[in-house]
């Protein structure tokens, strides 16, 4: 007895249709093809919001650099100048 031919629809999975990525999501053009955001699949799917995946302005950077400055932590070479 022939075995029936599987059809190709079932064997594939389904595919959603395309949604539109909206251009907060999209981080340059590159030959006119866009370059998302890591994680923008997520925020498409409702799993994180658009603040999760995005980076920091400029001023966030730079209080976030000063904080870390401020705030010493003990590394290996600060443990070796501290112990003279």
């Amino acid at each position: 007895m022939p075995i029936p031919a599987s059809s190709s629809a079932a064997s594939e999975p389904k595919r959603s249709p395309k949604q539109a990525v909206p251009e907060a999501l999209i981080y340059e053009l590159d030959a006119g093809n866009p370059i998302y955001y890591k994680g923008y699949q997520d925020v498409l799917s409702g799993l994180k919001n658009l603040d999760d995946i995005l980076g920091d302005s400029n001023l966030q950077a730079w209080l976030i650099a000063l904080r870390h400055v401020a705030t010493p932590t003990i590394t290996a070479n600060r443990l070796c100048y501290y112990k003279r």
